[in-house]
Parts: C-alpha cells; sequence; structure tokens
C-alpha cells in the first residue's frame, strides 16, 4: 500500500512541476489520470476552456457535497463538458 500511495504523491508532484513550468496541457493529464478535479478545473481555466471550467466546477462541486441528481444527470454534465 505505501508503494501506491507514494506513486500517487511522486505523480502529483510531476504535475505539479509540469504545471508550473507551463507545460499545462501536460500536468491536466496528470491530474485527469489522478482523478484531481480541483486541479483538473484549475488547468483547465488556465488553458482557457471557459465552458468545461463551469461545467467542471458543477461536477466538483456536486461529487465534494454531494447530489440529489441522478446518475444520468451527472453523465449528461460529463458529455456536455467533453464537447465544449
Amino acid at each position: 500500500m505505501l508503494e501506491i500511495a507514494n506513486d500517487v504523491n511522486v505523480q502529483h508532484l510531476l504535475g505539479k512541476l509540469l504545471d508550473s513550468i507551463g507545460a499545462i496541457s501536460a500536468a491536466l493529464e496528470v491530474y485527469m489520470r489522478l482523478q484531481l478535479w480541483e486541479d483538473v478545473i484549475t488547468c483547465h481555466a488556465k488553458l482557457g476552456h471557459q465552458q468545461k471550467v463551469r461545467t467542471g466546477s458543477c461536477i466538483f462541486l456536486i461529487r465534494f457535497f454531494g447530489s440529489s441528481r441522478s446518475p444520468d444527470q451527472l453523465e449528461g454534465l460529463k458529455r456536455e463538458s467533453s464537447l465544449a
């Protein structure tokens, strides 16, 4: 279990490093793989993907606070964000 935790930490540090040197798209890929949604949204904002920021922020808040929405409604939000 310690190996997995260390790998996730190393990958997160890699994402931060890529972000800090301006490799935002590469950092975005790392953050998406790790499901670090707040960092994903930040990268989309830096890349100027405003629709993805709005939709992604909604999805992040729903996941963080919970939702009364059905899985189909959440899937619809995901599809909208991928089309933007």
